[in-house]
């Protein structure tokens, strides 16, 4: 009942929240902000430590300063939308990391990762599930590209995910992301109402 209100409050209401590029310090290993099960260790502290800690309610980190306001506000409604749905954390970063053309890939998907993990995102969720949409400016070869964790791993397969990024290159190309973004969204909202795809569905998550 209390989700149903809640989200009939949001349809009829809709939240206004600015986007913030705001980060919080990492002291101390008792302020890490790595509240999920990770241990910290000499191995993780460095990537711990170098990753943004931010507030994992915003939901959408425009370090890069591509989308107005009114983009944040339309995409963070519907963002809330796709939680109540599916039972998944989303994410939006746009940030820019200088790397080569062969370190592009690899490049991103470890600050994404780290993004996702360093900090309180799918906290809510069985196995930390969610999805994250990371856009790298980096001027001499910008990039995109999503990564899934949890149950979206089951639900969002390689194939899923492709035709994905098939559907809003041409948006993210043009620098039209309010439109790609809510494609991205649209998308997702689709695959998980279709349910787990043939791919996965010997797929089991490993808890540990």
């Amino acid at each position: 009942m209390k989700k149903k209100l809640l989200l009939l409050l949001l349809l009829l209401f809709p939240l206004h929240i600015q986007a913030s590029t705001i980060t919080k310090e990492r002291t101390t290993e008792n302020n890490y902000g790595v509240n999920k099960k990770w241990k910290i260790t000499e191995s993780n502290k460095n990537n711990i430590l170098k990753t943004p800690y931010i507030d994992a309610n915003e939901k959408i980190y425009d370090f890069s300063d591509i989308l107005t306001d009114s983009d944040e506000n339309e995409i963070y409604n519907k963002m809330q939308n796709f939680i109540e749905k599916t039972n998944m954390d989303i994410v939006f970063v746009s940030t820019s990391i200088p790397h080569t053309y062969e370190e592009a890939e690899s490049t991103a998907e470890e600050y994404a990762a780290d993004f996702y993990d360093y900090n309180d995102f799918g906290i809510n969720f069985d196995y930390y599930s969610g999805v994250l949409l990371l856009r790298n400016t980096y001027e001499e070869d910008p990039y995109f590209n999503v990564y899934t964790f949890g149950k979206a791993q089951i639900y969002f397969d390689y194939d899923r995910c492709e035709e994905m990024l098939d559907t809003i290159y041409p948006y993210f190309k043009n620098s039209n992301y309010v439109n790609g973004l809510n494609l991205f969204i649209d998308k997702f909202t689709t695959y998980y109402e279709e349910g787990i795809p043939h791919s996965m569905e010997d797929y089991k998550l490993n808890e540990n």
